[in-house]
């Protein structure tokens, strides 16, 4: 099943870059929804999503989910969120 699972992603993923977008957030290139993060915040948040999205995951929730990892791991290293 595994293997499967990885079949279809790589797939996904060679799908993306067909379409010019392998990784589709850049720190010049990223969600609206990361537009108001300081930009160390922002850039982790674009390295966890785009992780993510190589695994296949979803663009809505892998961005949800990289903006709250990125917070904590601003909070865990003390990095101001305002």
């Amino acid at each position: 099943m595994r293997g499967a699972l990885r079949a279809a992603t790589l797939g996904r993923a060679a799908a993306r870059s067909m379409r010019g977008d392998a990784l589709p957030w850049t720190p010049l290139r990223y969600p609206p929804a990361m537009e108001a993060l300081p930009e160390p915040v922002r850039e982790k948040a674009i390295e966890i999503a785009n992780a993510l999205l190589e695994e296949g995951m979803d663009e809505g929730r892998a961005i949800r989910i990289a903006i709250a990892k990125a917070k904590e791991w601003a909070a865990r290293r003390s990095l101001g969120l305002d």
